[in-house]
């Protein structure tokens, strides 16, 4: 069967504007700035990525291959058509197996000078990329601090001593990650609601006891890094990132007087893939990652009937805001979801809805 394109390109700026998660069918781009290919291990073994900077005659922003099949067109200066990718909430173009890349005509994609000059200043990474980066990687990201703890002494294992550590973690629209300071950096002054910018982090890990696994983060280099606060702006990637525990604006009050059969599915743990629903090889198609049915996380999505006053509201809500919820009521995941709800309707909640999608929610008295 012929596979039919919209053949009508869609410039970035049009793509950059639109909300959410969005497929794209064919767009024509230069790629501007091309990484080395990264290399990472996941539970299936040794995988790569490639992030490059693209850009048209109105805009850029970032893509990333996990498919090393399309990494020879990802070359700096060639002009390519993109087709079936994915744009995500924070811009980013995501090329799947599934992506199509055709080189074509430099002359089919002219790039200002203004574009190309504000591309090539982009030098900091957002938290995705830092947690698929290679261990001992250096580089800068930035985000909102969502949680610190108290300074403590930590005895390293280089023989120098016990010395001063914090830990951090930040978060922005494509994840969250931890953070080490190490040192003198470990007094820095830093709250829950600052924006900062990790300059010359180096990328490391941790084993995490819940989710068996090395999970990354980030910690500072002695003598090399350093930490920039910043004003948010309405065009920072972490001014929209979903972390509520300082932010009252835009909550509702509803009941909950109806549930539709809940769906699971098998779910990607990375934090920065806010539980991606895994493909019919339960691989990622986000960070990469294989899984094997015992090893991967459940995901969930349901339909919830809210009322409000005299309205009703049918609401769809996903794992993240299941699991507020669920913990709010203190009731097990391994429970029958659907029958405890059911059993304690009309339940009311406080809850962010972003159109008919519920972001966040938790059950009140």
């Amino acid at each position: 069967m012929e596979n039919k394109i919209n053949m009508e390109a869609i410039t970035l700026d049009k793509i950059l504007k639109e909300k959410g998660e969005t497929s794209l069918s064919f767009i024509k781009v230069k790629v501007l700035l091309s990484k080395e290919v990264v290399k990472y291990t996941n539970k299936a073994g040794d995988a790569v990525m490639k992030e490059v900077t693209i850009a048209d005659e109105t805009s850029y922003t970032k893509a990333i291959a996990f498919d090393e099949r399309k990494f020879p067109a990802l070359v700096e200066g060639e002009a390519i058509i993109i087709t079936n990718a994915i744009k995500k909430e924070d811009g980013t173009i995501i090329i799947t197996s599934k992506t199509d890349i055709f080189v074509t005509s430099s002359d089919m994609v002219v790039v200002p000078d203004a574009v190309v000059k504000d591309a090539t200043l982009q030098k900091t990474n957002d938290i995705l990329t830092a947690s698929l980066s290679p261990k001992k990687s250096v580089l800068s990201v930035k985000g909102k601090v969502v949680k610190t703890s108290t300074t403590v002494r930590k005895r390293l294992s280089s023989g120098e001593g016990e010395v001063n550590f914090k830990k951090l973690k930040i978060k922005d629209k494509t994840g969250l990650i931890e953070v080490g300071l190490w040192r003198d950096m470990a007094e820095t002054s830093i709250k829950p609601g600052d924006h900062v910018e990790l300059q010359n982090f180096y990328v490391s890990s941790r084993y995490d006891k819940m989710k068996k696994m090395n999970t990354p983060l980030v910690a500072n280099q002695r003598k090399k890094s350093s930490i920039k606060f910043y004003t948010v702006d309405s065009d920072d990637v972490s001014s929209g990132c979903s972390d509520f525990e300082d932010e009252d604006v835009s909550k509702s009050i509803g009941n909950i007087i109806g549930i539709q059969q809940l769906h699971t599915y098998k779910a990607c743990i990375n934090n920065s893939c806010s539980y991606k629903k895994l493909d019919s090889h339960n691989k990622c198609v986000v960070c990469g990652v294989q899984y094997s049915t015992e090893s991967a996380a459940d995901g969930y999505v349901g339909k919830f009937l809210v009322q409000q006053d005299d309205r009703f509201s049918v609401l769809t809500f996903f794992t993240q805001a299941l699991k507020e919820l669920l913990t709010s009521l203190k009731i097990s995941q391994q429970d029958n979801i659907n029958k405890v709800i059911k059993e304690k309707l009309p339940l009311k909640i406080e809850y962010v809805a972003d159109g008919d999608k519920i972001k966040t929610m938790q059950a009140v008295n």
